[in-house]
């Protein structure tokens, strides 16, 4: 059985209460049906804006402010970018050093240990 056209117009109206609403949309998910004709009423009932717009969008999407806009953001993406990333090499070389001289700091202390005195535990 279909949705019929007053339950699809309820959908589009907002007025379904929720009960209604899931099992509205359990329905679409089964039926392709009923999708193809809420999305046909979606597009049949779509209003378009007059277009004169176009016209004047596009006009200001050119224009140097908007340019200059998009270009400062741009710039900001890859100026965070770069900082993310000196971050990240920073910080991986500041770890490899602490690394590195932790293990030189034990093999020096091995090759210490390694001439004690065996009686006494001292440096010989």
């Amino acid at each position: 059985m279909h949705i019929p056209q007053d339950e699809l117009q309820k959908f589009q109206d907002g007025t379904m209460n929720t009960d209604e609403m899931i099992h509205f949309l359990e329905h679409m998910e089964q039926c392709d049906f009923c999708l193809d004709e809420l999305l046909q009423n979606e597009d049949a009932a779509s209003e378009y804006a007059p277009s004169y717009l176009q016209d004047e969008i596009l006009k200001k999407a050119a224009s140097p402010e908007v340019q200059a806009s998009r270009k400062i953001h741009e710039t900001a993406y890859w100026m965070k970018l770069l900082c993310a990333g000196l971050r990240t090499a920073v910080g991986m070389g500041v770890a490899l050093i602490m690394l590195f001289s932790l293990r030189l700091f034990i093999l020096h202390r091995k090759q210490k240990l390694r001439f004690l005195h065996p009686l006494t535990l001292v440096p010989a």
